[in-house]
């Protein structure tokens, strides 16, 4: 998107639609909006599925491990190397961490 703003800049700014640089910044900018509210909406549900697996940790231990797993599904993880942090502890069985 850098590149074509410059792009326009150099062509003094134009704002009609039959100038190329124009036409080419604000279809960059365009897709680079696209791009950015994607990831936001991303992030969001991430922090979503966190606060849902804190909740359930709580309450329901087998609430709790659907969300684990269907995070670890997502994230294509292997159950044998990932785990969950506790301060300085990763635990990565079910008895470890509900002992916790």
């Amino acid at each position: 998107m850098r590149y074509y703003r410059s792009q326009w800049c150099r062509a003094g700014r134009p704002r009609n639609k039959t100038y190329t640089e124009y036409m080419s910044y604000k279809t960059a900018n365009r897709d680079f909006r696209r791009a950015h509210r994607k990831a936001a909406n991303g992030h969001t549900s991430m922090m979503q599925l966190n606060r849902e697996i804190d909740e359930s940790a709580e309450m329901n231990t087998n609430d709790f491990w659907k969300h684990v797993n269907t995070r670890r599904m997502a994230y294509n993880c292997n159950k044998s190397t990932s785990g969950i942090k506790f301060g300085e502890i990763v635990h990565r069985d079910q008895k470890a961490i509900t002992e916790q």
